[in-house]
C-alpha cells in the first residue's frame, strides 16, 4: 500500500511539475503583474500593478528596460491610478516603446527618490526575453 501510495504521489509531481502558473515579480511594496519574470515581450510593453504610494512623487515613478550588459533600451514613467498619497497599495500602469537586438534583459522599477538619499532608493528587476 505504501509503494502504490508513493508511485501515485510521485507521479503526480511529476505532471503537475510542468503545469507551474508564473507568479507575478513582487516586494513587500510593490507587486508587477505584467509583465511576468522570464516572459517574451515586444514593443509597445505593457507595464502593470500596485506600489505602495511612498513609491511614488507626485502620482509616478521610474521604469527602464535594459539588455543583458545593462545598456538602457528604454525610459519612462508608470502613473498611479488612484490616489498616490497614502502608505496603502496604489495600482499603476505604463507604457514602455522600444526597439532591440538584444535577446534578453530586464525591465527595472525604481522607487522615485526626490531626497537623492541612497538609503530611499529601491527597486525591483524582472528578467524578460525580447521577441525577435
Amino acid at each position: 500500500m505504501k509503494k502504490h501510495f508513493l508511485g501515485l504521489a510521485l507521479a503526480m509531481l511529476i505532471s503537475f511539475s510542468g503545469c507551474s502558473q508564473a507568479q507575478p515579480a513582487e516586494t513587500a511594496d510593490i507587486t508587477v503583474s505584467d509583465p511576468q519574470p522570464n516572459v517574451e515581450i515586444s514593443s509597445p510593453l505593457a507595464i502593470q500593478g500596485s506600489a505602495v504610494g511612498t513609491w511614488f512623487f507626485e502620482a509616478t515613478f521610474p521604469v527602464e528596460l535594459v539588455d543583458a550588459n545593462g545598456t538602457v533600451i528604454a525610459q519612462g514613467l508608470v502613473q498611479a491610478l488612484s490616489d498616490w498619497q497614502t502608505e496603502e497599495l496604489v495600482p499603476f500602469e505604463g507604457t514602455l516603446e522600444f526597439t532591440t537586438d538584444a535577446l534578453a534583459g530586464e525591465l527595472i522599477l525604481r522607487k522615485d527618490n526626490p531626497s537623492g538619499l541612497p538609503e530611499n532608493d529601491e527597486e525591483i528587476r524582472i528578467p524578460v526575453r525580447f521577441s525577435e
